[in-house]
């Protein structure tokens, strides 16, 4: 039946928080402006949209990377026709194809690392041995995904299989591995698309780990656990926002490039009121009432894993029509007669987050107030994310401030271990 021959995409992403990031490089870009502006302002609200979805379904600690999802999904674009392609476009927040490829374009070369971290972004495409793609759907995917094709034989699936894990796994530096089973590929699959981010770097001003001490978080209005504190005094973007009763900081990273957005709701079990108000108020409203000032930040050391099956979020969001045999992804195929829909979709990520830094503890920038430093203490559970901050940025990346890179919440940290020894809080 036409129904049992599958098209499989798999989202792979690894952000390795260990410091610092830089999505948006310097290099100028002003022809691109307006499409990569198209993209990124779609994919903020994409991500807010895709988060809002997630958090209703988990009681867990969050991560993923709306960047991701959305690069694989407008490769996606690319073959899809008619009402799936319409609502693919709709529910990602997309531009018209040709700002949209040439935008992806623009953003895939500003995704190369520099000097002061490591970001790589890479994607890749699998048709099966004897599955001929259209000559327009794969000269898309090279020259604006750099997606370049591997074909497969997936009637061997542990050989297919170990294929595109060991591409996920040289692409996240070993942090993401698995991605996909054998139990996920036969002799009816078609295609796979993935998408594999890596970032490692500094934050611009690094906590001092001699002040990390152990302190409790909030697992609940009552209840808590010990975690390892970091303390770190230094100018950042801070606010507060009554109608969220929460504060708000933006912790730079090194190149002043982007930033850790930390949405702190003020009352300890306030999370689930402050992401219900999230709905209804941009997060580029809420990144743009920030302002520089001195901020004494308490933050956990943590880390995060998760693997997300994105069928059901995608479906509530609107793209369900891509998992149906009602799907009309007649532009992937040669001859576009095959039956082909999405069997699978997931993404699996990982951060961490410590001390570490290349530039000298506590170091403050210029400073601007007499007033006392407000002081943030990370004491219960947050939202937090990865994004482009226009007030943290002085050059030609202006005009895509607030890109957001990824996006989750933490609700119990999960320990990092350590060698060094953390000393308890007196």
């Amino acid at each position: 039946m036409d129904e049992e021959r599958p098209f499989l995409f798999s989202a792979a992403t690894s952000w390795l928080s260990v410091i610092a990031i830089g999505l948006i490089s310097t290099l100028a870009f002003a022809q691109d402006n307006a499409e990569l502006k198209a993209v990124t302002t779609g994919n903020m609200a994409f991500g807010s949209d895709l988060y809002d979805v997630l958090r209703k379904s988990s009681k867990d600690n969050l991560i993923v990377s709306p960047i991701s999802v959305a690069t694989v999904m407008a490769m996606l674009q690319a073959g899809a026709r008619g009402k799936t392609a319409e609502a693919i476009r709709k529910t990602m927040k997309f531009p018209e194809d040709d700002q949209l490829n040439k935008g992806y374009q623009a953003l895939l070369q500003l995704m190369k690392s520099d000097d002061s971290f490591t970001l790589e972004m890479a994607n890749r495409i699998y048709p099966a041995e004897g599955f001929k793609l259209n000559g327009d759907f794969a000269n898309t995917l090279k020259t604006y995904f750099a997606a370049d094709p591997q074909q497969l034989n997936y009637k061997q699936p542990e050989t297919a299989a170990r294929t595109i894990n060991d591409f996920v796994s040289a692409s996240t530096h070993d942090r993401i591995k698995d991605l996909i089973g054998p139990s996920d590929l036969d002799d009816l699959t078609r295609l796979v698309l993935v998408n594999a981010i890596y970032f490692k770097g500094t934050w611009k001003n690094q906590f001092p780990k001699d002040d990390t001490t152990k302190m409790d978080f909030y697992v609940s209005e009552n209840d808590t656990i010990k975690v390892d504190m970091m303390r770190l005094e230094t100018e950042m973007s801070y606010g507060e926002n009554r109608e969220l009763d929460a504060k708000i900081v933006a912790l730079p990273y090194k190149g002043d490039r982007l930033s850790m957005v930390i949405l702190l709701p003020n009352k300890r079990t306030g999370l689930a009121e402050m992401e219900d108000k999230l709905k209804n108020i941009p997060l580029e409203q809420i990144l743009d009432g920030l302002r520089e000032r001195k901020v004494q930040l308490f933050l956990p050391k943590f880390k995060l894993e998760s693997t997300i099956d994105l069928k059901e979020p995608l479906t509530a969001l609107g793209a369900g029509d891509i998992f149906s045999d009602n799907a009309d992804l007649s532009g992937i195929s040669q001859d576009g007669k095959e039956q082909l829909y999405v069997s699978k979709a997931v993404q699996k990520a990982f951060i961490e987050v410590n001390e570490e830094g290349s530039e000298a503890a506590g170091k403050i920038i210029r400073k601007r107030s007499l007033d006392e430093s407000p002081r943030v203490i990370v004491d219960h559970s947050c939202i937090y994310g990865i994004v482009s901050t226009k007030s943290l940025v002085d050059n030609a990346s202006r005009d895509i401030d607030n890109a957001l890179l990824f996006y989750g919440r933490l609700l119990q940290p999960q320990p990092i271990v350590s060698k060094d020894n953390i000393r308890d809080e007196l």
